[in-house]
């Protein structure tokens, strides 16, 4: 029923935003934006809970300034050397995306090594920047003062073939060894399908957006509030989302004063800068996130 209902609100989002962005690439832009702080941030606003369900250290304050001399660090790198810092929060991201998806589909294979979440975190965000390179060069521009537009066309389809290549490699590998079923085989394949069409459709910023809040920020929600009602069957919705508005709304405000106080010149300007200021929630989140995951695997519990 879940998987009917993504698949829906992609479709059903997919249509709007073609409409959209056809109408005015402003308005698609804003709405991009509303949704990721609506529904994107919102999914990292409860690794304190997470954090403290995992960890013997239950200091929460402690938690809290870690997680912010992390971001306050990053900011730094972002400042000192954007490049790098630009590198790595593809990177981390990639990891980040892959390690969710292939935990979301249950696919403990070869304990899930970090090779593999880099594998289809690429496929999900590495290959759709590539493709898009023209499109996004201009934003990439912004962030790090050096040009992307210039990288052949022909180095760029070929890295692309070769995610796509090693990932479909993977399937064929997971499916003759019998470790996934062919129902599963197929809903990854669906996938993969899906999130190929949407950036081949729309502009990259759109796509990543549909794909970010309606695939990988959902997953991560049921992930976190299905762990947490396992270790306390009287936690319910309602309670978890009061867990998250608290450091949401925080996040939100904090992002919104940032971009306020900067002020960009225009959307390309304002999607550059709000992207930055989501990497600086990542690093912490994604590091979390991680510990959750393999915590969860020790523990012998699957997502449900």
């Amino acid at each position: 029923m879940f998987r009917k209902l993504q698949f829906t609100g992609v479709l059903s989002f997919g249509i709007i935003f073609y409409f959209f962005e056809n109408f005015s690439k402003t308005y698609s832009g804003f709405l991009c934006l509303f949704l990721i702080l609506l529904l994107g941030i919102p999914h990292g606003a409860i690794d304190h809970k997470i954090h403290q369900s995992i960890s013997r250290n239950k200091n929460l304050f402690q938690y809290i300034i870690t997680y912010l001399l992390t971001a306050t660090g990053y900011i730094i790198w972002w400042i000192i050397d954007p490049a790098k810092a630009l590198l790595i929060f593809i990177l981390l991201s990639a990891y980040h995306f892959g390690q969710e998806f292939l935990e979301d589909k249950n696919l403990k294979v070869e304990k899930n090594k970090p090779a593999f979440f880099i594998l289809w975190g690429s496929l999900i965000l590495i290959s759709p920047l590539l493709f898009s390179l023209d499109e996004v060069s201009d934003y990439l521009h912004i962030v790090t003062g050096y040009s992307f537009s210039n990288i052949p066309l022909e180095v760029s389809i070929c890295i692309v073939l070769i995610i796509y290549l090693l990932a479909i490699c993977h399937l064929v590998y997971l499916f003759v060894k019998k470790q996934i079923a062919k129902a599963d085989l197929v809903g990854l394949i669906g996938f993969v399908v899906v999130n190929t069409a949407l950036h081949l459709l729309l502009d990259f910023v759109i796509a990543f957006t549909i794909y970010f809040v309606l695939f990988h920020s959902l997953n991560a929600f049921r992930h976190q509030f299905s762990w947490l009602s396992e270790r306390n069957k009287n936690y319910t919705i309602k309670k978890f989302i009061a867990d998250l508005s608290v450091f949401a709304l925080i996040a939100i405000f904090g992002i919104a004063i940032i971009i306020g106080l900067i002020r960009p010149s225009d959307m390309e300007a304002l999607i550059s800068i709000f992207f930055i200021m989501i990497s600086l929630i990542t690093l912490p989140h994604a590091v979390t996130l991680n510990q959750f995951y393999q915590f969860r695997k020790k523990s012998g519990n699957s997502l449900s």
